[in-house]
């Protein structure tokens, strides 16, 4: 039986060890595919979302009937959420 030298031999069995594993390309860039999604849904923006409304049956301005009478202004609670944050 013809043998190959020795540092042959074992390149051939490291060789063998992994092309038996059968690790597809696929398999060893999904983590880099899920670092990139991460990455991307981190720096994506978001329009504004209103998270507080005012109540819709609430009276927002009542103008004045008399002349002695004062406009009386309204004050409208609310808040946003977004990335940028809504200013």
């Amino acid at each position: 039986m013809n043998r190959l030298p020795y540092d042959c031999e074992n390149a051939c069995h490291v060789f063998n060890m992994f092309s038996s594993s059968r690790v597809t390309p696929l398999v060893a860039a999904l983590p880099l595919v899920l670092l990139l999604c991460v990455q991307t849904a981190i720096a994506l923006q978001r329009p504004p979302l209103i998270t507080k409304q005012p109540p819709t049956t609430e009276l927002l301005f009542q103008v004045k009937q008399r002349n002695d009478e004062n406009d009386r202004p309204f004050i409208i609670e609310c808040e946003a959420d977004g990335e940028p944050q809504p200013r």
